[in-house]
């Protein structure tokens, strides 16, 4: 999801007040005390070196983890209220890779996973990944492996 999109009736400006995070057994925040806001339309780039911040700062944003302090709006809804509806709401590309020991068609399907077999192809196809998984050996039934060590 970007700045700007419709989300739920609601544009998706992202608005963060008094953001601190700490991880569990650190000594210092990893985040204190931001202020940031993303308004409707905009685009913005996260710059900092390793260990910044700008990961930790993606994961409270899409709810994957909570933050210490402050709040977090995208479209004017509080996440922080219900991160399983966020969760509907943001799309996240890791900086890792991520591949589970199952097929190309149930690790695209990770994503969602009520989707229907052609709804798991549209999204390679979006992806400009389904050329790629119909070439291999079972297509999209192709076993992957764990970090994909099968391919």
């Amino acid at each position: 999801m970007c700045a700007g999109d419709r989300v739920g009736g609601l544009m998706s400006a992202v608005e963060l007040r008094g953001l601190s995070f700490r991880y569990p057994g650190a000594s210092e925040d990893t985040l204190t005390d931001l202020n940031l806001s993303i308004g409707e339309g905009e685009a913005h780039a996260l710059l900092g070196g390793s260990g910044a911040g700008k990961t930790t700062l993606i994961s409270i944003i899409c709810g994957l983890v909570s933050p210490s302090t402050g709040s977090v709006k995208v479209g004017g809804y509080d996440i922080i209220d219900d991160y399983r509806k966020t969760r509907d709401l943001i799309g996240l590309v890791p900086q890792e890779t991520v591949l589970f020991g199952d097929s190309a068609r149930e690790n695209i399907r990770y994503g969602k996973p009520d989707a229907d077999d052609f709804a798991v192809e549209q999204a390679a196809i979006a992806a400009a990944a389904d050329e790629f998984i119909t070439a291999l050996p079972d297509g999209y039934e192709t076993f992957l492996g764990e970090r994909g060590t099968r391919l």
